[in-house]
């Protein structure tokens, strides 16, 4: 299968390539900078693409048919031309909207949409995702069979430069903010990509190991066997105090 990755340089896109290549799939990704080609490249595309607006002829000269699926991270912008690029009972997922344009004009699906070619949309975040389905991409990581390419690290002090190198999309992958912990959390290094884990201590109230506060800052419960869960999840919350907190 061929997936079209619409915005390919972007950490949205890049996952989405490395996922897809370890599925075997054949990855076309695309970039408005003509530098950011041997990055792809690099990365392991497949076909990098260098996108002035309209890239289906493109598409289609390497596959006639279309490709079997693109992920749309531009925005409306492109999306009409993605679709072209898309074969007949193929998919378009619009998901991205790095254009900051959201709105289709005078959308008339008919004339939109070529025949047979399928539009969906995505909005949401990884509680969307099984959990086995998100470790196994955790996991990943941290065996270092994914890369998660880190365009730079940046301290809390910095958060004004690394909103402005967004801004100007002049990033190549995720953009790091890394907040210094109390005394009371412990922030263990873990393989060599930029990849940290927040590890709590066994806390002393109940209330400091919130399911929900731990949700926010990305730490996955503990497992254990029988498809049941322990330790700090089952916890009181800090919004539910018990008698003895």
């Amino acid at each position: 299968q061929s997936l079209l990755i619409r915005g390919g340089t972007s950490s949205v896109g890049l996952a989405a390539a490395a996922l897809a290549r370890e599925m075997g799939v054949t990855v076309l990704a695309t970039t408005r900078q003509r530098e950011r080609l041997a990055s792809l490249a690099e990365r392991g595309i497949d076909h990098p693409i260098l996108d002035g607006g309209e890239i289906a002829p493109q598409v289609r000269a390497l596959f006639p048919q279309g490709v079997d699926a693109t992920l749309e991270l531009v925005g409306t912008p492109t999306l009409k031309d993605s679709l072209r690029a898309t074969r007949v009972h193929g998919t378009v997922c619009s998901t991205g909207m790095v254009s900051n344009q959201w709105i289709v004009p005078d959308f008339y699906p008919i004339g939109y949409i070529p025949s047979g070619v399928r539009l969906t949309g995505y909005g949401g975040d990884a509680g969307d995702l099984p959990q086995a389905v998100l470790q196994r991409y955790l996991d990943a990581v941290a065996a270092r069979r994914f890369s998660v390419p880190i365009h730079q690290v940046y301290e809390l002090e910095q958060i004004q430069e690394a909103h402005a190198t967004m801004e100007k999309n002049e990033a190549v992958g995720k953009l790091v903010v890394r907040v210094r912990h109390s005394e009371h959390a412990t922030l263990a290094a873990g393989p060599p990509l930029g990849f940290a884990r927040l590890t709590p201590p066994e806390p002393p109230w109940p209330h400091q190991s919130c399911p929900c506060s731990a949700k926010r800052r990305g730490i996955a419960a503990p497992s254990t066997s029988n498809g049941k869960e322990s330790g700090w999840r089952n916890r009181p919350s800090p919004r539910h105090p018990t008698a003895s907190s």
